[in-house]
């Protein structure tokens, strides 16, 4: 299947990050609309793993991996970006 830019950002705006990354992470609120949890892509004691709930994105301070609901469902699900967006 193939979708428009345009679609696929629709799609992902309709789903909440934080949400879905909660079901597997469990996140404190740090300030504003930011929340921290310790990142599942390595072994670490501080929380790095930041999500924007305004953004809707995910960046990790310590390992660098981000991005947004595709991203996420590609790392933790081991799946391709067209197995996430077929999820979503």
């Amino acid at each position: 299947m193939k979708y428009s830019q345009e679609a696929l950002e629709k799609m992902a705006d309709q789903i909440d990050l934080l949400e879905y990354a909660s079901k597997t992470q469990d996140f404190t609120k740090h300030s504003g609309n930011t929340y921290y949890c310790l990142c599942p892509f390595h072994t670490e004691k501080t929380p790095s793993l930041a999500v924007n709930t305004d953004e809707n994105f995910f960046f990790c301070f310590s390992c660098g991996k981000n991005g947004n609901i595709y991203t996420w469902i590609q790392l933790i699900e081991h799946l391709t970006f067209s197995q996430a967006v077929q999820k979503v």
